[in-house]
């Protein structure tokens, strides 16, 4: 009986729970009742499939790069395209970006691409904010070419 099919059941009590609808409050409660029993019983049933397909969905994500959309090529100019320029002082900048809120993968992917750059003194991740930090020297960051470029396009958009 562990194995008896569910599927004709299911339909009827489904049907008898959605039709008593419109009848009297106490059958709808009854027919919810078995529905939500026999919805169990199913579960239990299949819990060694559902567990498995599980597994297999949690395998799946983690082959999945959630980050690829907010690095599509990985490099810290596209960041800073996307992102939102919130202040610009020489050797300091504030950048804000959504993709970073409360989003800890993407926090550890940005904080391992900027510790590359042997130019940026000290990078500080705030992922309830969105909020990343930047300091450095200017005279050292200016030597690297791309890290200048990245700095003259901040300092063309800033807002203020």
């Amino acid at each position: 009986m562990q194995k008896m099919p569910l599927g004709l059941p299911l339909l009827i009590s489904m049907g008898g729970t959605i039709f008593s609808l419109a009848g009297r409050r106490g059958m709808h409660k009854h027919w919810g009742v078995i529905f939500t029993c026999l919805s169990f019983w199913h579960v239990y049933q299949y819990r060694r499939k559902i567990y498995k397909d599980f597994c297999d969905l949690t395998e799946e994500l983690k082959k999945v790069d959630i980050f690829a959309s907010f690095l599509p090529n990985k490099d810290l100019a596209s960041i800073v395209k996307k992102a939102e320029i919130a202040s610009y002082i020489p050797g300091r900048i504030r950048i804000y970006s959504r993709q970073l809120v409360n989003n800890g993968y993407a926090e550890g992917m940005l904080q391992k691409m900027i510790s590359r750059y042997k130019e940026i003194d000290d990078v500080r991740i705030n992922i309830l904010t969105g909020s990343v930090l930047i300091e450095y020297r200017p005279e050292i960051l200016r030597k690297n070419k791309e890290l200048a470029d990245i700095e003259t396009y901040i300092q063309t958009r800033i807002k203020r």
